[in-house]
C-alpha cells in the first residue's frame, strides 16, 4: 500500500492554520510532511504580510513627502513658516490622513496649517472626524485663515483676446428668403467639394 493521502487519517485539525500534530497521521512520516508544509504556509503568509505593510508605509511616506513639499512651496511667503512646519510635523501633532490630503490638495494649504499649528484644540477636534466633515472642517477654516488677496490671485494665464464674430457677406444664402439663391449656393459648393 502506498503511503500518502490513502494513509492518513480522516481527522483534520479544526482550524487550517493550525500546527499538525503527531496524532493526527497514522505515520510519523506524513506528520513531518504536513509539518513542512505548514511552516512554509506561515513563513509565506508572513512575508506576504511585511510586504502589504512595507507597501502601505511607503504610500503613507510618499503621501506625507507631497504634503510637505506643497506646504512648503505654499508657505514661501509667509513669515516664520519654517516654525509652523515645525508644529504640524511633530509626532505629537493631530493630523489625519485626511487633513494631510487636503493640504496636498488645497490651493492655499500654508495658511490652513498655520491656523492649525496656531489653534491645536481645532487640529484635535478635526483629527477625529471622518473624512467629509474634515474636508468641511478645514475649507470654513481656509475662508476664514487665507487672505482676501490670495483667493482672488490665481496662477491661470490671462485669458485669450476674443475674435469678434464672423462677417456676413451681404449675399449670405443664409439669410435668404429666397429659396433659388440658397439653392444655387449649396450646389455650388457641392460642386466646388466634389470638384
Amino acid at each position: 500500500m502506498e503511503a500518502g493521502a490513502a494513509g492518513r487519517q480522516t481527522a483534520k485539525p479544526a482550524d487550517s492554520n493550525a500546527r499538525p500534530e503527531p496524532s493526527q497521521f497514522k505515520s510519523y512520516d506524513e506528520f513531518v510532511e504536513a509539518l513542512t508544509d505548514w511552516k512554509t504556509d506561515q513563513k509565506l503568509a508572513s512575508r506576504a504580510a511585511q510586504d502589504r505593510s512595507q507597501a502601505i508605509t511607503s504610500r503613507v511616506t510618499e503621501a506625507n513627502a507631497k504634503a510637505l513639499e506643497k506646504l512648503t512651496e505654499s508657505g514661501k511667503d509667509i513669515e516664520d513658516f519654517d516654525s509652523v512646519l515645525e508644529t504640524i510635523t511633530a509626532s505629537d501633532f493631530p493630523v489625519s490622513p485626511a487633513m494631510r490630503d487636503y493640504l496636498t490638495e488645497a490651493d492655499h494649504p500654508a495658511y490652513v496649517a498655520q491656523y492649525l499649528a496656531d489653534h491645536r484644540k481645532d487640529a484635535e477636534r478635526i483629527y477625529g472626524m471622518n473624512s467629509a466633515a474634515t474636508v468641511r472642517e478645514l475649507d470654513k477654516i481656509a475662508a476664514r485663515a487665507v487672505p482676501k488677496s490670495r483667493l482672488n490671485a490665481t496662477n491661470a494665464p490671462p485669458p485669450v483676446p476674443t475674435v469678434g464674430g464672423r462677417s456676413v457677406h451681404p449675399g449670405d444664402p443664409l439669410k435668404t428668403d429666397d429659396m433659388e439663391e440658397y439653392h444655387a449656393h449649396w450646389e455650388a459648393r457641392r460642386a466646388k467639394l466634389t470638384g
